[in-house]
């Protein structure tokens, strides 16, 4: 019996079984990688979003409840995210990993599902056979702060079955989340200088000293297998460095407790993003910047200025994660003759097929394809990673193909260009070794 060839989106996306792919940005934890049972599987943010959106009531699913009880709770619900990406995620986990088949989770599949998922997460070996063997994962980086709590870590980081490496959050030591908000602008903001001490060992007594002080944290920390940083920009972080002299003050004052005011401490954040950066730009580290796009003191429609950063640092490598369309689109354009930037992504996510198409044609008509990582997963346990990797999949496929349909590439340049933009190019943005 004659049948027809499989289409070409088809085809460009079973080339991804022949490409070993790295995951720089995950959210895994070394010390329990996979879902534990099937209520936590559904406790992804994105699908318990969607599910209060349609009147799941926001405590139905609370961790404190039986993970049975959770699942129950939710399953009123699901039929009216199913049309949705992250439902279309969730329920591919369910079909490839767990072989669940039906339509719908429903009170009279619920339990053999929940058993199954249960007896796969004590399964041994079964996160090295998810993230290797299926998601054909070759490195995942994740959050220093997902190490293996363990005598040994290494034991951890051995049973996840691929290559492990971390990244430093240092959203933390520039986040105004660090100390109080109140309604007046100029309201006292004691805090932050404290922050810093705690977390940099002492009080920053000057300019100079907060750069030291920073430098040191960074030296102690970013080495080894922690191999760059990650950190979310202040929305008052300026493209211009900070006034010595000023913060100088600023710092005098704060240790002899008189409290800043609010601008006044965005002005020590701004200096210490600053230091943070220079110490990148200084030891040739990469820094992963999730960028709003929103910031009246950030102009990203503003390429000389944009540019002016990243030439100062031009030792750093920059990889941007944008926060809108406009600055993702920016960022591309600069990547095309600055040398030390990259656009990896969507700091909003954007798990979307559409969108991911969208965006990946655009980066590949506009930057070389040494200039973007293709997968980003953002996932909290491997089985998250493969869903998510499954939707990229098919993006990647839709904006290939419909490359190859304008003239722009050719079918057999495909296999090349998912090796470099999952492989080889993540490797090289975030210094992955």
């Amino acid at each position: 019996m004659f049948t027809d060839p499989p289409r070409q989106v088809e085809r460009i996306a079973r080339k991804f079984d022949d490409t070993r792919i790295v995951d720089p940005y995950s959210q895994i934890q070394l010390d329990q990688p996979s879902a534990a049972s099937l209520a936590e599987l559904m406790a992804h943010p994105a699908l318990q979003a969607e599910l209060q959106s349609v009147g799941m009531p926001a405590d139905a699913t609370c961790p404190t409840k039986e993970p049975l009880d959770r699942v129950k709770a939710a399953l009123a619900y699901l039929p009216g995210i199913r049309n949705t990406a992250t439902s279309w995620r969730f329920f591919r986990i369910l079909n490839d990993l767990y072989d669940f088949t039906e339509p719908m989770i429903e009170l009279s599949n619920f339990q053999a599902l929940a058993d199954t998922v249960s007896a796969a997460h004590f399964r041994p070996n079964w996160a090295g056979e998810v993230l290797g063997d299926k998601a054909h994962i070759d490195i995942v980086a994740t959050n220093l702060q997902n190490r293996s709590t363990a005598l040994n870590s290494a034991d951890a980081e051995d049973a996840l079955g691929v290559t492990t490496r971390y990244y430093l959050d240092a959203s933390s030591l520039l986040s105004h989340k660090n100390y109080s908000q109140a309604a007046h602008k100029q309201a006292p903001k004691p805090g932050y200088v404290s922050h810093l001490h705690k977390t940099l060992g002492a009080a920053p007594k000057s300019f100079v000293h907060l750069n030291r002080l920073i430098g040191s944290w960074l030296d102690n920390t970013v080495n080894g297998q922690v191999q760059f940083s990650n950190v979310r920009l202040p929305m008052k972080f300026r493209f211009s460095p900070p006034d010595e002299f000023t913060i100088d003050q600023l710092l005098d004052r704060a240790n002899g407790d008189v409290p800043l005011t609010d601008d006044e401490t965005h002005q020590v954040v701004h200096a210490a993003g600053w230091a943070l950066l220079g110490w990148h730009h200084e030891n040739r580290k990469t820094v992963q910047i999730l960028a709003t796009g929103h910031s009246p003191f950030q102009p990203t429609s503003c390429p000389a200025m944009m540019t002016k950063l990243f030439q100062t640092f031009s030792g750093a490598t920059f990889a941007i994660l944008s926060g809108t369309s406009q600055l993702a689109l920016n960022i591309n354009h600069l990547a095309s003759h600055v040398p030390n930037l990259a656009q990896v992504g969507n700091s909003n996510g954007g798990f979307v097929t559409d969108l991911i198409a969208r965006e990946i044609a655009l980066r590949l008509q506009v930057a070389p394809s040494s200039k973007t990582s293709a997968f980003l997963s953002h996932a909290p346990s491997v089985e998250w990673t493969y869903g998510n990797l499954q939707i990229v999949r098919r993006g990647l496929a839709k904006a290939l193909s419909a490359m190859i349909e304008d003239d722009l590439l050719h079918e057999r340049q495909v296999p090349q260009i998912l090796n470099q933009i999952l492989n080889h190019s993540p490797r090289s943005i975030y210094g992955l070794a």
